[in-house]
């Protein structure tokens, strides 16, 4: 590359970035000279305790004390460990020899002498006022005339790249663009690992929530591109995940913008490797009904860029197809089966629990699938397990809980409208086989595997169901009822720690609703519960508890009903909330009460059905 001339046309979108980090740095380098006129004025490299402090009450911090996220780099470390890119490096004016490289693709490169080029080390040896240190010696050194190496300037850039992961944010980041400026003021020009450390603290601050650290990061990179200078491959996959990852609550906005960056590198003759499609791949399952059609999309441009796929890529789209199956059905299960027997037929590949709980979780959620034949799917999610063991692959306890929860759902499903109460006990007899089978192999069930056997229980007790009719336990002592049943999970998962959740709770006030004596008493001690452990009551809770008061018929569990309806949070009431309170009302000839409930729920903006208005 030509260098990093920041008048040139072909680069003039970076001017504003360079002015806004020239004017950030005037700022501060006026507060730090007012500090070092104090007799407390530091050694000339050994920088000063009171400029982080500036910092801060400057407001010029993006994020508060810590290390900031840390992200995963290939070889385990994290990428706060790993010292951002690259490690230590060398001292300033240190030259370096010819040192092995490795990239995120796996392969190894050498650096030629002089390029600076060690990798290693962590934050601890980063201290405040490092920086500021670093900085004004090199502006004194080319203001005085001289010309710092490159190493020196790469030293500043690193440290600066620091800065960023240790909290600075976008600090740090303006002070690499004025850094960089400075190395244009003394005619050095800038290297690979120059704009590598660059990008790395641009990678950073969008770690910590900048979305300015995202679009600084890809104007860079586009830049790097227009000149020719390769950018490393761990910096490209880890700006190219901090896309994916950038606005949560718009997915497609996120994968798109970061499909586009790597078009443009591709374009530019950056040979991408496995990490940076599967990062496309996994970031597929978020992508709702187009999910399976982009995943495949990004496994065509692989092919066509003569990258192989690996066991990681073919897991991903198995999980895009199962997060996909929900709606689609019966394709999204046969294409992640596709995609199963891909890995089956590849003598390079084998498939893991991973790619066989991936396929369980596609049919478990086609059987909740509307308009699919959940029982079949449900049996075939079985023959999936089959198959597993049949590989020499044993069941994990995401596998068990996989399939109790889709267990769990189906029965939600059934029972709810139908009643069907001969279809439930087969459903239930089917997850406790499962429970089973895991207890034989000593698994330990997790709070998802708990909270589907809780919800088997409330189904089970919601059609009425006998406890003889499940043909199996699971539990020790006898039960009167399913609440109490319940109850004897509630203990287990206590006595290993696990807590209880929103889910949990709502499946146990639902079976200690139905519960033979005093249910709605039961229910509401669940609630209370609930509530002491911090959480707070969702819509579906207070519905069947003000379903167990007029079950109940008395006038003394309306009125209590009433009471926790009337106190518990507007966020919290629905139009079922309010159509079983009315109902509840309604029970005990409180009619005025109920039509007011319903003028309140109108006020509210909640459409209550047709059928809850009283007559």
């Amino acid at each position: 590359a030509s260098g990093f001339a920041y008048q040139s046309e072909e680069l003039v979108d970076l001017v504003p970035l360079v002015q806004g980090a020239e004017e950030m740095e005037r700022d501060l380098a006026a507060g730090v000279a007012e500090e070092l006129e104090g007799d407390d004025a530091p050694a000339p490299g050994q920088g000063s305790v009171y400029s982080r402090q500036l910092l801060l009450e400057a407001g010029r911090v993006d994020t508060g004390e810590g290390e900031g996220d840390a992200l995963d780099v290939p070889g385990g470390a994290t990428h706060a460990q790993a010292g951002g890119v690259h490690g230590a490096v060398h001292a300033p004016g240190r030259r370096g020899g010819r040192v092995r490289l490795k990239t995120g693709g796996g392969v190894e490169e050498e650096a030629e002498d002089g390029e600076d080029a060690d990798l290693s080390g962590d934050l601890s040896g980063w201290r405040d006022g490092e920086l500021e240190s670093e900085m004004a010696v090199l502006k004194q050194t080319v203001a005085d005339g001289g010309t710092p190496s490159l190493a020196n300037f790469n030293f500043g850039m690193l440290l600066c790249c620091k800065a960023v992961y240790k909290g600075l944010g976008m600090a740090g980041v303006h002070r690499a663009l004025s850094l960089l400026a400075l190395m244009d003021e003394a005619g050095v020009t800038p290297n690979q690992r120059t704009y590598d450390l660059l990008l790395d603290a641009c990678v950073g601050a969008a770690a910590q929530g900048s979305a300015a650290g995202l679009q600084h990061g890809v104007t860079i990179i586009g830049h790097m591109c227009a000149l020719g200078v390769r950018p490393s491959l761990v910096v490209a996959n880890q700006l190219i995940k901090a896309m994916l990852k950038a606005d949560g609550v718009q997915p497609q906005a996120s994968f798109d913008s970061a499909l586009g960056l790597v078009r443009m590198m591709q374009q530019a003759g950056v040979r991408l490797d496995v990490y940076s499609y599967n990062s496309l791949v996994s970031s597929c399952a978020m992508q709702e009904r187009r999910g399976v059609q982009l995943a495949l999309g990004v496994l065509e441009m692989m092919q066509a860029n003569k990258v192989e796929p690996d066991i990681v890529t073919y897991n991903a789209l198995i999980n895009t197809c199962a997060k996909s199956a929900g709606h689609a059905g019966a394709p999204a299960v046969e294409q992640a089966e596709r995609v199963l027997w891909l890995i089956r037929s590849n003598p390079k590949l084998a498939p893991s629990v991973i790619s066989y709980n991936a396929v369980m979780h596609a049919c478990a959620r086609a059987a909740c699938a509307k308009g699919e034949d959940s029982m079949s799917w449900l049996e075939e999610m079985l023959r999936v397990k089959s198959r597993m063991v049949a590989d020499g692959i044993l069941a994990d306890v995401r596998s068990y809980s996989t399939m109790l929860h889709g267990v769990s759902k189906v029965m939600a499903k059934i029972a709810a409208p139908r009643r069907n109460s001969a279809l439930v006990a087969r459903l239930l007899s089917m997850g406790l086989a499962l429970v089973g089978e895991m207890e034989k192999q000593g698994l330990r069930p997790n709070t998802i595997t708990y909270n589907a056997v809780l919800e088997m229980y409330a189904k089970s007790a919601a059609v009425g169901i006998q406890r003889a009719d499940a043909g199996q336990r699971c539990g020790p002592a006898p039960a009167d009822s399913w609440y109490s049943e319940a109850m004897v999970v509630v203990g287990r998962m206590e006595e290993r720690g696990l807590r209880l959740n929103e889910a949990s709770y709502t499946a146990l006030v639902e079976a200690a609703s139905c519960a033979p004596r005093k249910g709605f008493d039961a229910s509401v001690e669940v609630l209370h519960r609930m509530v002491r452990d911090g959480l707070q009551p969702g819509p579906m809770t207070y519905n069947l508890v003000f379903t167990a008061a007029r079950r109940d018929g008395s006038s003394r569990a309306v009125e209590q009903a009433l009471q926790i309806f009337l106190a518990s949070d507007a966020r919290s009431r629905s139009k079922h909330t309010y159509t079983s309170m009315m109902a509840a009302l309604s029970s005990v000839g409180r009619w005025k009460e109920a039509l007011l409930l319903l003028d309140s729920a109108r006020r509210a903006s909640v459409v209550c059905p047709p059928a809850a208005a009283p007559r």
